[in-house]
């Protein structure tokens, strides 16, 4: 059994990790600060964005390989993986341009992704105990 949906999701994803760990890399080059962020609050910020998506990514991802391998319906992890994808952009673009302090597309990015990683898991559940095909 293939899992390209998931394979797709996880390129995307990779893409976007790298992407921002480069962004840590560079203001660590920047400010000569190779462990912590010595008070400088956009590299805490950017430090925490990256590590905040590895957390969620990793087991979204974990979940929709599961639940692909398990029959899940694709167009429904299709559509699972973009709201992941664009719920992590949300994120990383409301704790960047707020500084880390409160921003709606911080904490709608931090709900979706919440919501994502919570209905995969009953998805799984119910793949596995009921063997019911939700959204078959």
């Amino acid at each position: 059994m293939s899992a390209t949906i998931t394979a797709f999701y996880t390129a995307l994803s990779a893409l976007f990790i790298v992407y921002l760990a480069y962004r840590v890399a560079n203001m660590r080059r920047l400010y000569q600060c190779g462990i912590g962020e010595r008070d400088h609050r956009d590299l805490a910020v950017a430090m925490r964005v990256h590590g905040n998506a590895v957390e969620n990514i990793l087991i979204t991802l974990l979940l929709m390989l599961v639940c692909e391998i398990n029959g899940g319906n694709t167009t429904a992890l299709a559509a699972v993986g973009a709201v992941m994808i664009l719920s992590r952009l949300s994120h990383a673009w409301g704790m960047t341009v707020s500084g880390g302090r409160y921003s709606i597309f911080r904490f709608g990015g931090m709900l979706a992704s919440w919501c994502v990683i919570l209905g995969l898991a009953v998805w799984n559940l119910v793949l596995i105990f009921l063997d019911v095909p939700v959204f078959s």
